[in-house]
C-alpha cells in the first residue's frame, strides 16, 4: 500500500517530537550564554580556559586622568593634505597612512621612529586633573624647521588640529592566558568618562585604584553596591553591580572598561574590588 502524504508527514513529526522533560537541558547551554548568578560566575568566561583577555587596541585607545601632573604636551598641527572639498567646522579628513604634522612641546623634541599619541584634553573630575582621551597614534618620519611630519598608524576618533600630542606607551600583549583569582585591593569609583544615567557594557569609568595599590593593566574588578537605607523603598544590599577590566593605570587611578552590567546605575563612590589578575 502506498503511503499517503498525510501519513508521511505524521510519521516525520513523530520522530521530531521530544518530551518536554527531555527538552529541559540547561546544562547544555554554553557557559557564555548563561546568566551569571554571582560575581564568580560573572568571571567564569575569563577563567575556564586560556584566551586573549587583553586587547592592545583597547588599552592604547583608553582615556586616562592626568592626576594634576604636568605632562609633556605637544601640539597637533593637522593633516598635511587638505581635502578637495571644503568641510565646515574643524572636521578632520584623515586616514591610515596619511601624513599628519605635529609640534613638540617647548624645549622638547621628537626623533624619527618615535610613536606619538594624539589626544583630546578635557576637564576631568574635581581633584583628578584633565581627561586625556586618545584619538589616534602617529609615527614620526621626518623633521623640518617648523613642524614634525608623521604618518598615521592608528585612528580612535576624529584627529584635529589643536589636539595634544604625547609620547605613546608600549603595551605588552600577554597572549592566551587564564586570569588568576585574587583578593583586593579595594577602592571606589571616581566617575564615568562621559556623564550618563545608565551604564552599559563597554562604558569607561575611573577608579581610585592605581599603581600605588599594586593594580596592573589587565586586572579584573567587581563594582559593588553598598547597603543603604532608602525612603519609601526597600533598603539596598551589598551586591555586585558590574565587572570591569583595567585598561589604563596611573599612579593613583585606573581606567576601567565595563564587561558586564548587573545594574546600570553606578554612582561615584561605589566600592571597587580587584578579583582577578593576569599572570606575570
Amino acid at each position: 500500500m502506498r503511503a499517503t502524504p498525510t501519513y508521511l508527514l505524521l510519521a516525520t513529526l513523530a520522530t521530531l517530537v521530544t518530551p518536554l522533560a527531555a527538552q529541559d537541558t540547561p546544562d547544555e547551554t554554553p557557559f557564555f550564554l548563561q546568566k551569571p548568578t554571582s560575581t564568580a560566575e560573572a568571571l567564569r568566561a575569563y577563567r575556564e580556559k586560556p584566551y586573549r583577555p587583553l586587547r592592545t587596541g583597547e588599552v592604547l585607545a583608553a582615556a586616562f586622568l592626568s592626576e594634576g601632573r604636568e605632562l609633556p604636551f605637544g601640539e597637533a598641527v593637522g593633516p598635511t593634505t587638505p581635502p578637495k572639498v571644503r568641510a565646515g567646522g574643524s572636521i578632520a579628513m584623515t586616514q591610515l597612512g596619511a601624513h599628519f604634522a605635529v609640534r613638540p612641546p617647548e624645549g622638547g623634541s621628537y626623533a624619527p621612529g618615535d610613536t606619538l599619541m594624539v589626544a583630546v584634553r578635557l576637564p576631568g573630575p574635581r581633584g583628578w586633573g584633565d581627561i586625556i582621551s586618545p584619538t589616534g597614534r602617529v609615527l614620526v618620519e621626518s623633521i623640518d624647521a617648523h613642524q614634525v611630519l608623521t604618518r598615521i598608524v592608528d585612528i580612535y576618533g576624529p584627529m584635529r588640529a589643536g589636539q595634544v600630542v604625547l609620547p605613546s606607551h608600549t603595551v605588552v600583549d600577554p597572549r592566551e592566558v587564564a586570569p588568576v583569582a585574587t583578593e583586593g585591593p579595594a577602592g571606589h569609583l571616581i566617575g564615568p568618562l562621559q556623564v550618563r544615567d545608565l551604564m552599559m557594557p563597554g562604558s569607561i569609568v575611573f577608579s581610585d585604584l592605581g599603581q600605588s595599590d599594586g593594580v596592573r593593566v589587565g586586572d579584573f574588578v567587581t563594582v559593588r553596591r553598598e547597603s543603604a537605607e532608602r525612603v519609601n523603598a526597600a533598603d539596598t544590599i551589598d551586591e555586585a553591580i558590574g565587572t570591569a577590566q583595567v585598561v589604563q593605570v596611573g599612579p593613583d587611578h585606573s581606567t576601567l572598561r565595563l564587561i558586564e552590567v548587573m545594574s546600570p546605575q553606578m554612582p561615584a563612590g561605589s566600592p571597587v574590588v580587584r578579583t582577578a589578575t593576569l599572570p606575570q
